[in-house]
Formats: structure tokens, sequence, C-alpha cells
């Protein structure tokens, strides 16, 4: 399998270039979709990063052999050249091979989780560039460029995304946080509103439980988690006066259809550092949306402007390590469901050799117990099969 990074960045051809290109999204993927067909590479998956620093584009495609991963580079390469020509020239720009930045491998994923994490911005860790990535990805997914595996690429970002600011000192402490959850919260409907409410937290993790628990100390009676089930439990919001989003799932988009038009006011509010919520929905009468960013101390988003957490070596090298395991283990996830049909049909041959050698090896009936042993290295053996063939094939 393969992964690409092709594109223009500030750092290649300036601040005031990159935001007039970057302008011009929605009028350049129509281009990119017709340029992607012409590829003709099955299972190719593409999606855009456009923020006001970069415009990139972030490629997959299936695993070939080696050498057949070589020539789809070349070709995707070539294609994207005559693209970004294009959309240069549009622009009033020369298009230029040394004014792209590229990078391909597991190289690739690092890069694209480091551009989530905010340690390409300008601000080093901000938050609003997730909702800018999550905007354009959205728009490749609805224009057919990209499926389950991008999907699965690009959630492994956000648990990154999430890891790290979990982790580094640069961002704020998660008690913080939960303290501002419950502290507006409480000034928003005082000691005695808020014991009637029914709180519905959508995303389960540690940072929900303990906001369940805080709560439920100060009060609340009802308050329910959902996990894996929020999005069948989206028609229960009815029966609800606070909703709390926190889904680590870049794909997520809360449905407040049933209680926008409801004559009691709800207090939503969205801990997901990409959004869950459409904001749209805070026009509305019977809705107040609260954010991450309104969350925030003063103090704590003032600091993280400071340009000099990037050159702590304590903290570089802690985001840094996490890029590079959870990177890693996307890779190794897609390795393992990425099976070329030439490799399903290699994969077969080698569990027919192993089960002739053990049926010789072995061909008489052997005692019950020594049987099991036998059987189980036998499994054991077939098991490590599809990970042994794919394991240098990127």
């Amino acid at each position: 399998m393969g992964f690409l990074v092709y594109g223009i960045n500030a750092k290649k051809i300036g601040n005031d270039s990159i935001l007039k290109i970057v302008s011009g999204y929605d009028a350049y993927l129509p281009m990119l979709c017709e340029k992607m067909k012409s590829v003709k590479i099955d299972g190719l998956e593409t999606t855009v990063f456009s923020t006001c620093l970069r415009y990139e584009l972030f490629i997959y495609f299936p695993d070939k052999a080696p050498k057949f991963n070589a020539i789809c580079l070349n070709k995707i390469k070539a294609v994207l050249r005559a693209f970004f020509c294009r959309i240069m020239a549009l622009n009033g720009f020369n298009f230029s091979e040394k004014d792209c930045f590229s990078l391909s491998g597991v190289g690739a994923i690092e890069h694209i989780y480091s551009v989530m994490s905010g340690f390409e911005s300008e601000d080093i860790g901000e938050i609003q560039v997730l909702c800018q990535i999550k905007k354009s990805y959205d728009m490749c997914r609805r224009s057919g460029l990209c499926a389950n595996v991008m999907k699965r690429i690009m959630s492994g970002g956000i648990a990154c995304a999430s890891k790290i600011r979990d982790k580094a000192p640069v961002f704020m402490d998660k008690n913080i946080l939960i303290k501002s959850v419950v502290k507006k919260i409480h000034s928003y409907y005082g000691d005695k509103g808020l014991l009637k409410k029914k709180v519905f937290i959508a995303g389960k993790s540690r940072t929900s439980s303990l906001i369940a628990e805080r709560l439920r100390q100060i009060g609340v009676v009802t308050v329910d988690i959902y996990g894996d089930s929020y999005e069948r439990a989206v028609k229960k919001l009815v029966n609800y006066d606070i909703l709390i989003f926190n889904v680590s799932d870049i794909g997520y988009a809360a449905d407040l259809t049933s209680v926008a038009g409801g004559t009691n006011c709800r207090l939503v509010i969205d801990l997901s550092i990409f959004r869950n919520v459409d904001h749209s929905f805070g026009e509305c009468e019977a809705i107040e949306i609260v954010t991450i960013d309104e969350l925030i101390p003063f103090k704590w988003s003032d600091a993280s402007k400071d340009s000099r957490r990037a050159d702590n070596v304590d903290f570089s090298g802690l985001a840094r390590g996490i890029v590079i395991k959870e990177a890693g283990k996307i890779v190794e996830m897609i390795k393992k469901s990425d099976i070329s049909p030439d490799l399903c049909g290699l994969i077969k041959n080698q569990i027919a050799i192993i089960e002739a050698e053990f049926a010789k090896t072995f061909p008489e009936k052997l005692p019950a117990e020594f049987a099991k042993k036998i059987e189980s290295v036998k499994k054991a053996l077939i098991k490590k099969i599809p990970a042994l063939i794919v394991k240098s094939r990127i």
C-alpha cells in the first residue's frame, strides 16, 4: 500500500499566496475529482488538507507489489503536478516543482497527524485547525474522493490529537475543562434549577465520566452517557435539557433538528476539538451552544500562543513520540485489512502447505492432549501468515 502527501503550504510560497489559493477550495474540488478519476487505480482514496496555511492532498492506495507501488506514486504525482499547475495559474502564479511539498510512506501519515494535532500551525497546538480539516474531509467524502480507509486514517489522527492533548503540558489540564463545564451549567441554571434537569452525554470517555460524576455531586439526578449508541440515542434528545457532545469520530455530526423547534431552551455543550455540532443550530431560539473554545480559561488560551513552547525539547519530543506511535499503529491496522487478490492467493497457498506438512508429520492418530497442542501450534502459525506476507509491503 502507499501513502502520499503532495501540495503547497505557507512555508513554500508564503502566507498571502496560500490564503489566495485556499479561498478557491469549492472551485477546485470538481477539478480534483476529474483528475483523480483519470489515475485509474482501484481503491484510491484522497482527502484535502485545506487550512489558512496549506492546501495539501493526502492520498492512499491499496497494497500492490513494491515495483507497482513505485509506478503508482509516479503516476499520481504526474496527475497532481498538472492539477497544481492549473490552480496556481488560476490565481496568477507560475507553478514550479520546488514550490510543492511532498512526502510518501509512513512519513506522510506522521505529517498529517502533526497537522491535525496543531504542530504545523502558527499557534502551537491550536484547536481551530481541526474544524478546517473536518470541513475539507466532509466535502471530499461527499464528492466520492474517499471512503472507509480514509475515515480510519482520519479517526486515527483525531485519537492522536486527543492523546497529545491529554499528555503534553502545552495543553489545558482535563480537570480544568471539567470544572469549566460544570461551572457553566451551574451558572446557567442555578442550584434549584439543576435539580430537575436531565443531562445527555454523547461519547464515552474518561472526561465524560468525570463530568457526569461532578454533575451528580452538585445535585443533577439524571445523567446518561451514550457510548457507541449515541447515533441511535439522538431520537431521545427531546427527553433532555442539557446536551453534551464529546464524540471522537471525525465523521460524526449531531442532528439537533428534533429539539430545534421546541419551546424549552436547551444548553448544548460541544467539547469536540473538531466540532460535533453544526453551529448554525445556535441560531434557533430553543438552543444555546457553548464551544470548547469558550470553556478554555483566558490565561491558558493566551499561553498557548507562546511560540517558545515549540522549542521545549520535552514537549516536542513527547508530542513527536505520540505522532510516530499512532501513525505506526494505523499503518499496521490497514496492513492487516489491505490484502490484494494476488496476496490472498499466496496466503491460501501457504496455508495449504502448512496443513499438508502437519498431516505428513503427524499421520497417525495422536493422544487427545497431544493432538490438541499440535492443532494449537498449527493454528498459531496459520494466523501469522497474513502479517508475515504483508510485513514489508509499504
